[in-house]
């Protein structure tokens, strides 16, 4: 069967997904790579599907950061933007499109499900976020559910169906009561997950890379044969039953890694990035037939261009290239209506509760403050608390009483924060670092600085305090001099890691003039003012499970169950001894002889004491709804940020 003619390109650069509404087609753009995207920080475009193949856009939006997935639901496009959070944007005017809401998802939002007033965002290592759209521009949080590293997710009655990559699995979510969802099963995938849709009672789920490795066996030989689809019988979702698996040819690529599935009567449509994509017959689930394959041309040394996203009415098939340009395909036939999901999710009315339970030791005292804000991190200074809360700006509380003493805005999102001397940095998002100087209650801008218009997202200074580093989207850096606090200077800039910041991946402060990073793919790096980023060991495991922290004049790595010390000043890349240890995991902050790791995508803290042999042990693990972040430790307490779940104090802690 023939059905896909050759591709046209639309002349409008490299996109991420493309969806059809209308009588347009919706094009997004990521502005994440400054390399690839160099005129805009994430682009909307609104193009006359009737004038296609010719370019005639009607519409244009910028500004919408590292814009990954989009969905359209009575003319609102929803937007996941990767770091950048989740865009709510009006399409009901095609030609002067506008952002209604910016939602700080918890975590990199990358897939995006809505129906029903309910938006499902997948935050690649943290699972589902539920969010509250019946009023678009006033998003609301719902409730989190942990699937694991789920890149996309579709709807079908009450239940959630998320393609996770990690793991390579189809995880299933109950939410009846979406205040508190409920896996409600997993199944295996022979390759990673990520798009998927339910019809009928049959789950269809697009894979790709690795396939699973049998016990014993080369993995080599598995290397790239994940590619394909596979469907199961959810008829009961709490028992998916596996029909059948349909294999495309092997290929891996590292940059490109989505991958999709669409129905429209008994054909699915399967993008698999440089593979191209494929038309299938599925009329019968345990027998489906491959009818026709598609690629996009060579784009320059990297092979076929990579189909990051596409959509389809009729008889017109629109591709999302990730290289180079979106494509028009003429289809040989007209296709039948493309299936939608159907959702019957009720929304709560309270959200999720907040509860903390131990699961090793005993659970100390704790109470919560600031319900409802979106709490990122704390930093104590004397009686007072500085708290970076996102859209809310810095809160500066007292530590006793918990009060709030005083309100800073910001321009952007506040998602970190430095108090030094009479001054306070923030690292605020789209809106760049800004430096302000504190009196007393009052404070006073002085400085901004915007590295390529992408967001600043966390900041570390060196031990000397003459250098703040930063980082930049999820995966840059940048090193200013701020030895005059009101007019920071830019060093030198870095960008284009082949792996990602997955959340915290700085220590609390650098030694001597050096700071400190790591990055998941390449391991840990010294960073100095004249812009040398020395690799100090190997590359090293960092996902989200990992972090680092500064112990006496030494570099403390955690992963998930082990831990090792690096000597920052040794000659070389080093090859550390990692030692294990049960329990611990996250991301570490150290006062005195007590470290606190803090793992947000499990919502797990780990109360830990540091030996003079440098040894560690746990003594206490608790477990939580919140999403906790860095731990703030002082004498007498822990302050826990908890994400949209506000702040966490342990007491009583008699820190010696």
């Amino acid at each position: 069967m023939k059905l896909f003619e050759a591709p046209i390109a639309l002349d409008v650069g490299a996109s991420f997904q493309a969806k059809i509404w209308n009588r347009f087609a919706v094009i997004i753009q990521s502005g994440a790579y400054p390399h690839m995207n160099p005129k805009h920080n994430g682009r909307l475009l609104v193009l006359d599907l009737d004038a296609l193949p010719a370019r005639h856009v009607v519409g244009t939006l910028e500004g919408i950061g590292s814009a990954r997935q989009l969905c359209i639901c009575d003319g609102i496009a929803y937007i996941t933007a990767r770091e950048d959070g989740l865009f709510v944007v009006d399409l009901r005017s095609p030609q002067t499109p506008t952002i209604l809401a910016h939602y700080n998802t918890l975590e990199y939002a990358t897939g995006i499900a809505v129906a029903k007033g309910i938006a499902v965002v997948s935050l690649r290592q943290y699972g589902l976020e539920l969010i509250d759209v019946r009023d678009p521009a006033k998003p609301k949080y719902i409730s989190v559910v942990r699937t694991g590293e789920a890149q996309s997710v579709c709807m079908d009655g009450h239940f959630l169906y998320a393609g996770v990559w990690g793991t390579k699995e189809l995880v299933i979510v109950d939410v009846l009561d979406a205040a508190n969802p409920r896996i409600a099963a997993r199944a295996a995938l022979d390759g990673r997950g990520d798009g998927l849709i339910v019809r009928d009672g049959i789950c269809y789920a697009a894979t790709g890379h690795h396939a699973r490795v049998p016990k014993g066996a080369n993995e080599a030989d598995y290397h790239g044969f994940g590619n394909g689809l596979e469907l199961f019988d959810v008829r009961d979702p709490y028992h998916p039953l596996h029909c059948s698996t349909l294999k495309f040819p092997r290929y891996y690529g590292l940059t490109f890694d989505m991958w999709d599935v669409k129905l429209a009567g008994d054909l699915a449509l399967i993008s698999n990035t440089r593979n191209g994509i494929y038309a299938v017959n599925v009329k019968d689930p345990f027998h489906p037939v491959l009818l026709d394959c598609l690629r996009l041309p060579v784009s320059g040394e990297t092979g076929n261009e990579p189909i990051t996203g596409f959509d389809f009415a009729g008889n017109v098939l629109i591709l999302s290239g990730g290289d180079r340009d979106s494509w028009f395909v003429p289809l040989a036939q007209t296709l039948p209506a493309q299936y939608r999901s159907q959702a019957q999710i009720e929304i709560p009315h309270p959200p999720q509760a907040l509860s903390m339970r131990a699961i090793l030791g005993t659970c100390p005292p704790w109470k919560a403050a600031l319900p409802g804000t979106f709490v990122r991190m704390a930093q104590a200074v004397e009686e007072k608390l500085y708290c970076a809360c996102d859209s809310s700006g810095v809160l500066v509380l007292h530590r006793k009483s918990l009060e709030v003493l005083a309100e800073i805005p910001t321009q952007g999102a506040a998602f970190a924060l430095a108090v030094r001397g009479e001054y306070l940095y923030v690292a605020e998002g789209t809106a760049g670092f800004c430096t302000y100087r504190l009196d007393g209650e009052k404070f006073e801008q002085t400085a901004r600085y915007s590295p390529w218009g992408r967001s600043v997202m966390d900041l570390q200074f060196s031990g000397d305090g003459k250098m703040v580093l930063l980082q930049v989207a999820s995966n840059g850096v940048a090193a200013l001099d701020v030895q005059n606090p009101s007019a920071p200077s830019l060093l030198w800039t870095d960008v284009g890691f082949v792996g990602l910041f997955y959340g915290r991946h700085f220590p609390s402060h650098g030694l001597g003039e050096n700071c400190f990073f790591a990055v998941n793919c390449e391991g840990c790096f010294a960073a100095s003012p004249d812009g040398k980023t020395r690799q100090l060991a190997k590359p090293l495991p960092v996902g989200p499970g990992s972090g680092l922290e500064v112990w006496r004049n030494r570099l403390l790595a955690v992963r998930t169950d082990a831990y090792c010390m690096m000597d920052p000043d040794a000659d070389g890349m080093s090859d550390p001894e990692w030692r294990p240890l049960q329990g611990i995991a996250g991301k570490p902050r150290i006062f005195g002889n007590l470290l606190v790791a803090t793992e947000r995508a499990e919502g797990k803290i780990a109360l830990c004491r540091m030996h003079a042999d440098g040894s560690i042990s746990v003594e206490t693990i608790l477990e939580t709804t919140a999403s906790p972040d860095l731990a703030c430790i002082t004498d007498d307490a822990i302050y826990l940020p908890g994400g949209r779940q506000g702040l966490l104090i342990l007491e009583g802690n008699n820190v010696s």
